[in-house]
């Protein structure tokens, strides 16, 4: 099942949330989701809340992708910790837990 969370959608859960948490495909949805949903979402925030607010991305994506989504984010004043989860299938099979 498709779901479309517009704009209005964004904002509730930041105002709702000290934490965003995103695990995304790759680079390009990140850039999409970050770029036009939860940037905008903490900008209209107030200063206070915003500085409240920690995101988490776990997209294992393009180094520079993570340092600019940072960079926009924190220029917000909100903080950004990049933590992929990587690994996929060579690492699995050699996995003997």
């Amino acid at each position: 099942m498709n779901v479309v969370l517009n704009q209005l959608t964004f904002q509730r859960a930041a105002l709702q949330s000290a934490t965003v948490v995103t695990m995304l495909p790759s680079s390009p949805q990140v850039k999409e989701v970050y770029n036009n949903r939860i940037v905008p979402a903490l900008a209209s925030l107030s200063p206070e809340l915003v500085q409240d607010t920690l995101c988490i991305d776990s997209t294992t994506l393009d180094v520079d992708v993570a340092r600019n989504v940072a960079s926009t984010v924190t220029k917000l004043g909100a903080r950004m910790i990049d933590a992929p989860v990587s690994g996929g299938e060579p690492l699995r099979s050699q996995w003997r837990g």
